[in-house]
């Protein structure tokens, strides 16, 4: 309480006034390229940026307030010339570690403030028009471009890894048959049409293995066509009506798909290196 009465500021005299463009145009002019440091000076500036940090941390936007700001912002469309100052403003300003940690700590969970909560059909339509609006725009089309070229440049980078049951195949299969894998192998975009993920590649070969865990993946020899899998959400059916998309997609890529299931790598490990002997 003592904090928030600091940072609480005395009532203004322009309560109420509203500030007209021409002196809104002097002010900003006046600070632009200004920081607190420049304002305060440094010790006054670090100690009201602490101040306003701690004050922060125990600040609740409460649903009354939420929709006060929601009723308040209504209608109100942010300039495309004001889009640019800002986007122009934070180009090239790149976010410490500590800072993403902070805010994705601050927005999971229940912290977020859709935690729990769905959109309701009447938002979902106006979004879906909103989007569809924007996408029939050529500076729509080329955003989505331009936002799908950045992450497809930071999919390449993303590492993915296998489990160790994917491991321990891999592990067999190079001591057995002498061949070089490549692990978790992208076919298609992740970012455009969806990208299917092949737990190894053969090197120099259009051939690639699936390990598929007999639960995750609902082996025919154990489930019913019926059974639900709670952790996917899906019926061992569905699963493998997934799972032949995935393989057909490879295929009609031109490359060749060994499936081996959990249940028969460990019982039947042999038959396994004589049938991808047959394809590679």
């Amino acid at each position: 309480m003592e904090l928030r009465k600091k940072l609480t500021r005395k009532p203004s005299k322009m309560k109420g006034i509203p500030r007209s463009d021409e002196v809104k145009k002097k002010i900003s002019k006046k600070l632009k390229g200004r920081t607190f440091e420049m304002i305060m000076g440094k010790k006054k500036a670090d100690k009201r940026k602490k101040q306003h940090s701690e004050f922060m941390k125990t600040f609740v936007y409460t649903d009354e307030r939420n929709k006060k700001i929601s009723e308040k912002l209504k209608g109100h469309i942010v300039k495309e010339e004001t889009r640019k100052k800002i986007s122009e403003a934070n180009k090239g300003k790149k976010r410490s570690e500590e800072t993403r940690k902070k805010m994705s700590e601050q927005r999971s969970g229940e912290n977020n403030c859709m935690f729990g909560k769905t959109h309701s059909p009447k938002v979902k339509e106006k979004l879906s028009k909103f989007a569809k609006k924007r996408m029939s725009t050529n500076e729509g089309k080329q955003h989505i471009e331009n936002m799908i070229k950045a992450r497809e440049g930071k999919q390449a980078k993303v590492k993915y890894r296998n489990n160790s049951f994917e491991q321990e195949v891999g592990k067999f299969l190079k001591d057995n048959l002498k061949i070089v894998l490549k692990p978790q192998f992208v076919i298609g975009s992740l970012f455009k049409n969806g990208c299917k993920i092949f737990d190894y590649k053969v090197k120099d070969k259009n051939v690639l293995i699936e390990c598929n865990g007999d639960y995750w993946h609902c082996n025919p020899l154990t489930y019913s066509s019926e059974y639900l899998n709670e952790l996917t959400g899906l019926t061992a059916e569905e699963t493998w009506n997934r799972d032949k998309k995935k393989v057909k997609e490879a295929e009609n890529n031109g490359y060749k798909v060994f499936v081996i299931w959990e249940d028969e790598f460990y019982n039947n490990k042999e038959n396994i290196l004589s049938n991808i002997k047959n394809i590679i």
